[in-house]
């Protein structure tokens, strides 16, 4: 009986896990890779709290520039580090208004702990910043504007 009551419970347990995709253990080596000039020079504003340095915006303003699959998880990625106040709020407007896979990148960035390969600066997980991406996205059905007010 305990045997069938076992195989029972599998069987009801499995579709609910199915729902949610496994965590990958690392990034994307192109999101690494994409990530890592932006954290260096993240490193360096923090160093010398100067965040409006022409290596530090550039980095970011390619970044948001960019339009691949790449560029997006590596600004999803991004939201776990120290971001300059005018970027941070740049980038969450980018991002709330993605597509059906941005906000699947939002939460999976969100639900699992993506430790990267190496990094020069300290992260922080779960975002806070990312949360409210997220909600802004869900609020606006990733139709929203990043208009000034």
């Amino acid at each position: 009986m305990r045997k069938v009551c076992g195989i029972l419970l599998a069987l009801l347990v499995t579709p609910v896990l199915a729902d949610e995709p496994s965590c990958p253990t690392s990034r994307p080596p192109a999101v690494e890779a994409r990530l890592l000039p932006i954290l260096e020079a993240t490193r360096d504003a923090l160093r010398t709290d100067k965040w409006d340095t022409h290596s530090y915006e550039a980095k970011l303003d390619a970044l948001l520039a960019a339009r691949d699959s790449v560029s997006v998880e590596t600004l999803v990625a991004l939201l776990d580090y120290p971001i300059s106040a005018s970027y941070s709020e740049a980038i969450s407007c980018h991002l709330s208004v993605g597509g059906p896979r941005t906000l699947r990148l939002l939460h999976l960035y969100q639900r699992c702990d993506i430790r990267p390969t190496r990094s020069p600066v300290a992260r922080k997980h779960p975002s806070i910043l990312r949360s409210q991406t997220i909600a802004e996205w869900e609020t606006s059905g990733g139709k929203g504007s990043c208009d000034a007010d």
